[in-house]
């Protein structure tokens, strides 16, 4: 099950549940080999045989008669068509079992804790990791509607209000006030190789330190945080303030010297500026670390660096 066949797969987890499975769809996506590992690993559990098919002369719906293990048809409807043999192999169906398959993932990427389906049949809470001493609860969504549980989240009884959210193959954005939300997709992660399925820890671990912020920008009221402490107050709707915006938004990735000062006069309703886009944005960064009372940080969080088409530009990062 190379990466195209394991997205094909867990993305139709969310059309419908309990996620069950065809003969036909798992030889289309899987074939033998690898449903076998799955149904060895428990993942795939075999379901009560097809009541129906389509008729593949008149292609109405049907009743199947298995007349024995070997033996299965369908009446067409059609006049001179009659009595169609059915192969009793093809009314095989599989359900693919989110728990077992949750259990095995949480036990590869050392998430700690029981799996527990806490919104029916939709969300699962998998336990929890520790990343750089904060604690982060882990959970996995089906259906991958992921904003219409802002609310869940938000209000979840927990004392560890950051998250790690899994979906099958999509990464929509979630939007929650008291928390930070990092999400995931699971297709990314896991295949089957070598016989075998796998999890590339190395790049699940890369997700977690991409997405793990040491530093926070609190846009409500300007507060800049390293490692959940205050390092100091940017005054929000000034220059200084949209300078940081604009970068938070775009975290770990370049943002040119023009979009930054094309978004700071917008948001600040200024068209004339003397200054050029390079002047103005390195003025910004100086302004900062003059305000900054621990000023040693500024340069390690926002960074002079190009983006891939060579523009100047800068980026905000986690210090080094």
């Amino acid at each position: 099950m190379m990466a195209f066949q394991t997205q094909q797969l867990l993305n139709k987890l969310k059309l419908h549940y309990p996620c069950s499975f065809s003969y036909n769809e798992l030889q289309e996506m899987l074939g033998e080999s690898d449903t076998s590992i799955l149904l060895n690993l428990g993942i795939l559990r075999e379901g009560k045989p097809m009541k129906s098919i389509f008729c593949p002369s008149c292609q109405n719906e049907h009743e199947v008669v298995i007349h024995s293990k070997t033996e299965a048809f369908v009446v067409c409807t059609d006049e001179d068509t009659g009595r169609i043999i059915v192969n009793p192999e093809t009314l095989r169906t599989w359900q693919f079992d989110i728990p077992r398959f949750l259990e095995l993932t949480a036990k590869e990427l050392k998430i700690a804790g029981e799996i527990k389906n806490v919104v029916a049949d939709d969300l699962w809470q998998m336990g929890k990791i520790k990343k750089d001493g904060k604690n982060f609860l882990v959970f996995y969504s089906r259906t991958n509607k992921l904003n219409s549980y802002s609310d869940f989240f938000d209000a979840f009884k927990s004392p560890i209000k950051n998250f790690v959210i899994f979906t099958n193959t999509e990464t929509p954005l979630l939007k929650i006030e008291r928390a930070e939300a990092v999400v995931i997709a699971i297709a990314d992660i896991v295949e089957i190789k070598n016989k075998s399925l796998t999890w590339n820890t190395k790049l699940f671990q890369k997700h977690l330190l991409n997405a793990f912020r040491q530093v926070v920008f609190y846009s409500a009221n300007g507060d800049l945080a390293i490692n959940g402490k205050i390092l100091d107050n940017i005054i929000p709707s000034t220059p200084e303030y949209f300078f940081i915006d604009i970068l938070w938004q775009n975290f770990n990735q370049p943002v040119s010297h023009d979009s930054i000062f094309s978004y700071c006069k917008e948001r600040l309703n200024k068209k004339n500026y003397s200054d050029t886009a390079q002047v103005f944005c390195n003025k910004m960064k100086s302004n900062i670390k003059k305000k900054f009372k621990n000023n040693a940080y500024v340069d390690k969080i926002f960074r002079s660096t190009k983006t891939t088409n060579g523009l100047n530009s800068y980026k905000m990062t986690n210090p080094e």
